[in-house]
């Protein structure tokens, strides 16, 4: 099983933690491990893929795990842990074409702007904002361009995306399989 862990760009745990990791060095011991309390919390990958749950900038593949050890549903817990560089199929980019592809996906399956009543304008703006995502994400366009497409399309993509969260484990699945689609650099 492969297990990752998810730091900032400057090596320190995005969802809690208080130490500063460093590659290929052991983070110290840890003793009396406990979830969300005690103890390095790592994600496992595909197919079970945690990290949907624990995003951030830098993902780095965990390369030893040593003592005591504990499955807490959406992370494993150990006393001591070593990771390697950050994986370079995680970045700035692929993380927004992640986004732009999940919200599609939920568009797609659960956008009903006729129910709304909803104008011409108005049915394509969830699909105009993941498109301008897409084009910000390769350099393509302004951060600016980028902000007024999401704001015209916030508030009629999200019943879109309320709709998605219902749909619960089929979306995981297709999320976890697209992820490992970008970390293994076959998308990009």
């Amino acid at each position: 099983m492969n297990l990752y862990k998810v730091l900032d760009e400057n090596g320190r745990a995005m969802h809690g933690g208080t130490g500063k990791w460093k590659i290929n060095k052991w983070m110290p011991e840890i003793a009396d491990i406990k979830p969300c309390v005690r103890g390095y919390h790592l994600c496992r990958g595909l197919p079970e893929t945690d990290l949907l749950y624990w995003l951030g900038p830098k993902i780095h593949p965990v390369l030893y795990i040593s003592g005591d050890r504990v499955d807490a549903g959406d992370k494993i817990v150990v006393s001591r842990a070593k990771i390697g560089p950050p994986l370079e199929t995680w970045n700035d980019c692929t993380a927004r074409l992640f986004a732009a592809d999940c919200a599609e996906w939920a568009v797609k399956r659960f956008w009903r702007p006729k129910k709304l009543g909803l104008d011409r304008e108005h049915r394509a703006a969830p699909q105009k904002s993941i498109e301008a995502a897409r084009q910000y994400a390769h350099g393509e366009i302004s951060e600016a361009a980028r902000a007024a497409a999401e704001a015209a399309a916030w508030a009629a993509a999200g019943e879109a995306v309320w709709a998605a969260g219902a749909a619960g484990a089929a979306a995981r699945r297709w999320q976890a399989r697209r992820l490992g689609k970008y970390l293994s650099g076959a998308l990009d």
